[in-house]
């Protein structure tokens, strides 16, 4: 569940910045934008079009066209192969993309949902689970990590903080039954 959660915020990271289009236009970037993410996420991506889309619009709201083509994302950059790992990103902008993405995807639903394909929850169990990983920002550390970072390896402050929020859910979230069946006994 980790490495797919890992593959879940990467993807949605680092490739928010890939793919084609026309001009610098807002409609050309935030098209760009969610056809990338679509592209690599491939036929088992856990995205729906709607969000990648979403996700395209909020970042060029929220970074503005001027800002985007200013730190190297235009759409001719970005065919060229230009991400956010490999631009110069302020705290902010990473605070927009961050928040970009929380605004369109429901990371902790994703988490859970892949959970919930491996052992049998409820969905009291679900909805408290994913709630509580939307609470806890998870999602915004991991993001950061993933923007500025040049593997595709969580940190290990970061790794460490996801499990010990991660473990507190389960406790607080399953019932005996359920966390019997995730450690498998």
């Amino acid at each position: 569940m980790r490495r797919r959660f890992a593959f879940v915020l990467a993807l949605g990271m680092v490739v928010a910045a890939c793919g084609g289009g026309g001009g610098d236009d807002a409609a050309a970037i935030s098209d760009a934008i969610a056809d990338a993410m679509m592209d690599n996420a491939g036929e088992e991506t856990p995205f729906e079009r709607d969000q990648a889309e979403c996700f395209g619009d909020e970042v060029v709201d929220r970074m503005g066209v001027e800002r985007l083509v200013a730190v190297g994302l235009s759409v001719e950059e970005i065919e060229a192969g230009a991400d956010p790992g490999s631009v110069d990103l302020t705290d902010e902008d990473i605070d927009n993309m961050t928040g970009a993405i929380s605004e369109c995807i429901d990371f902790g639903r994703l988490v859970v949902d892949e959970m919930a394909a491996e052992i049998a929850i409820s969905d009291e169990s679900a909805t408290c689970l994913a709630d509580g990983i939307n609470e806890a920002d998870i999602l915004g550390a991991m993001a950061e990590s993933f923007i500025l970072g040049d593997s595709e390896e969580i940190p290990a402050d970061v790794e460490a903080e996801m499990t010990s929020v991660l473990f507190g859910l389960l406790g607080d979230c399953l019932t005996a039954d359920e966390i019997s069946g995730f450690i498998g006994g």
